[in-house]
């Protein structure tokens, strides 16, 4: 049987060593024993070389591929100005900025929903997150520029068919409902609210020349009314009304 030559590099006292040694059909590689590892950092790369005698040499790495991280602190809005997507700067009290935070509240208290929903409404809370984005590309988007994104009456008319969907789903009382009775739903609602908000914010922008796509509006505010349907569903059964009605005569024990 033709033994097998064993090899591999590791750092020994800041040196790049080879090492090698002969066996059968085995294989073993050292890691670096240079200094120990900081906690949290990845383990450090192993190279191995194996070879059969009087064969080339054949070098293997573990080396992995490590993606670049985007920064988190650019420094660039600490004049009090930020950017829209092109080459715009705008002050950071821009009603285009507040209306983008606005969505991202409603993407926030939406995420927070969608971590305690049902399956099913998880779902359809993903659905409506990864439009949000779509609508905030369009939003923060300078008019000199054509955003990739665009809401418009396609979209506004599969929305509308979701709303169906899922009111057939749902029991909707004819009275006000107060949200609590589910955290999750409770989420929905408060997202549904500020998305109410972001809403008027659109008009506003509307009206006075800040967005051009009149397709925003209508879409805002059936994605509230979508919002109002899926806290619905989360709830189930366990509904309370802002104005209660009689009690059931069991309740009141024949008293009027």
């Amino acid at each position: 049987m033709t033994s097998t030559v064993i090899g591999w590099i590791g750092c020994v006292g800041g040196r790049l060593v080879s090492f090698s040694s002969c066996s059968l059909d085995f294989f073993f590689c050292l890691r670096s024993r240079a200094s120990p590892r900081p906690v949290g950092t990845r383990s450090p790369p192993v190279l191995a070389r194996t070879h059969r005698t009087g064969e080339q040499a054949e070098y293997r790495t573990s080396i992995p591929a490590v993606p670049r991280q985007p920064r988190v602190t650019t420094r660039t809005g600490d004049d009090g100005k930020t950017s829209l997507y092109g080459k715009e700067r705008v002050p950071k009290y821009d009603e285009r900025i507040a209306l983008l935070g606005d969505l991202d509240e409603a993407q926030s208290a939406l995420g927070l929903a969608r971590a305690g929903a049902k399956r099913a409404v998880a779902a359809e809370l993903l659905a409506v997150q990864r439009e949000l984005y779509e609508v905030m590309a369009e939003v923060g988007t300078s008019p000199e520029r054509d955003p990739a994104f665009r809401v418009d009456a396609e979209k506004i008319a599969a929305l509308e068919d979701r709303i169906s969907a899922m009111k057939a789903k749902a029991t909707i009382p004819a009275r006000f409902v107060v949200p609590g009775d589910d955290a999750a739903a409770a989420a929905i609602d408060l997202g549904r609210t500020i998305v109410r908000r972001a809403e008027r914010g659109a008009a506003r922008l509307l009206d006075e020349g800040g967005l051009t796509n009149r397709e925003l509006l209508p879409y805002l505010n059936r994605l509230s009314d979508a919002l109002f349907v899926l806290a619905r569903v989360q709830e189930g059964t366990r509904k309370t009304v802002a104005t209660p009605g009689p009690r059931p005569r069991s309740a009141s024990r024949g008293r009027p």
